[in-house]
């Protein structure tokens, strides 16, 4: 609301105010937002993409002339300190956003001019809504329902996506494991049966003849150590 404001007042030590008090909100939000997760405070990285995103929701009218206007006649020795910093924020995010294209978002050129295509069918179903019901909105209002229909979009978007996500998950956990667990039942069940018991536990020739023959040398190797210990006895006197 106070970079729509902007338009609204006339000195640029006004703009300038309106500038500073819409940042300082931001600012403070995403410091609490650290303090949630355990950070200090926010970062000027922190701040640039958000306060972006701000002045793309808010679409404060004539932006780039108001910049222009308080850099042109707000007296130089008071573009200092905090207020500067942010209008200096603001000529960033502005430049950005004028020429936003796919290689400054990294993403595909293809889903970039999608994503736009969209927005504009969108913003011209809105228009022609509209005109239909014969409703006259400013420029604010048409901002602020073409931001709502955004989030809905978004959120339909993210519903969407959790439910393409969930149905593998709950094919494998419905179907895979369940058939899994019955073909496991069913293995067991046909290999324990009586009639293969016998066959199951039966024994091969050549084990039974290489236990055989480990017991023979067992038992060599045991009266081998009698000996041997009766011998010693014999020697020790």
């Amino acid at each position: 609301r106070m970079l729509a404001r902007m338009a609204q007042v006339p000195s640029p030590q006004e703009k300038l105010e309106c500038i500073f008090r819409a940042a300082r909100v931001v600012y403070r939000m995403l410091n609490e937002l650290c303090a949630v997760h355990g950070r200090h405070t926010a970062s000027a990285d922190d701040f640039l993409p958000v306060w972006i995103l701000v002045v793309l929701a808010a679409q404060p009218p004539r932006l780039l002339s108001t910049i222009e206007y308080i850099a042109t006649f707000r007296s130089p020795h008071r573009l200092q300190g905090e207020r500067h910093y942010y209008l200096v924020q603001l000529q960033t995010a502005a430049a950005f956003l004028e020429h936003l294209d796919a290689p400054s978002l990294s993403i595909d050129p293809a889903e970039f001019e999608r994503l736009l295509a969209e927005r504009e069918a969108r913003r011209e179903w809105l228009r022609q809504g509209l005109v239909g019901a014969n409703v006259h909105l400013d420029h604010r209002d048409e901002t602020e329902i073409e931001l709502v229909m955004t989030l809905i979009v978004s959120y339909f978007d993210i519903v969407r996506k959790n439910l393409r996500d969930s149905v593998p998950k709950a094919i494998m956990h419905l179907m895979v494991n369940q058939a899994k667990e019955k073909i496991q039942v069913e293995l067991l069940r046909n290999l324990y049966r009586e009639d293969l018991l016998e066959q199951v536990f039966s024994e091969k020739p050549e084990i039974r003849q290489q236990r055989e023959a480990s017991r023979a040398m067992l038992d060599a190797l045991g009266k081998a150590l009698s000996v041997l210990n009766e011998v010693n006895t014999i020697q020790e006197p």
